[in-house]
């Protein structure tokens, strides 16, 4: 109750309200995110999606369950907010706050970090090997020839001559 009450508050406190994906975000990505915007006079509100639907919903309709009377004490119905509820889909958060995207966005952005991929993760972009050693011995060449990658042995260990296109964005 009191998170959907810090919901319904803040998004008719701030005038810009940005929703985000945060898949393949870590929680020490977040949490530097969350200093960021922090520092730019806003926050990143991160929950349960039907909370965070339910409370838009409540602060973009006219009439309220009874039970939920106190939260109009919080501020009035702002009907524009019930276009944010179908976009609260996945792991997704809130970013509130009073600052241009324009310049938020270029400081978010400076977080991103190369992560391993994950058995069933969609690419983000395109992923190629690139030419060079591989650190294994030529007893394992046998598993390049089986996917039709380019080798020769240098230096007593396996090294790809070219590059490799792995998989494709998407």
């Amino acid at each position: 109750m009191e998170f959907m009450k810090r919901v319904y508050d803040l998004v008719g406190k701030y005038k810009q309200i940005i929703v985000v994906s945060l898949s393949n975000v870590s929680s020490s990505q977040v949490q530097s995110i969350r200093r960021i915007i922090y520092k730019g006079k806003g926050t990143l509100i991160v929950g349960k999606n039907t909370l965070i639907r339910k409370a838009i919903q409540m602060r973009s309709d006219k009439d309220l369950p009874k039970q939920f009377e106190d939260f109009r004490k919080l501020g009035k119905q702002i009907a524009e907010l019930s276009a944010l509820i179908p976009l609260i889909r996945g792991k997704v958060g809130l970013i509130l706050t009073e600052e241009s995207v324009f310049e938020l966005k270029p400081r978010i952005e400076a977080n991103k970090l190369q992560a391993a991929a994950k058995l069933g993760a969609i690419a983000p972009v395109d992923v190629i090997i690139p030419p060079g050693t591989t650190g294994m011995d030529p007893s394992q060449i046998s598993f390049f020839h089986a996917l039709s990658i380019s080798t020769k042995i240098d230096k007593g260990m396996i090294a790809i001559t070219k590059d490799y296109h792995v998989c494709f964005a998407g």
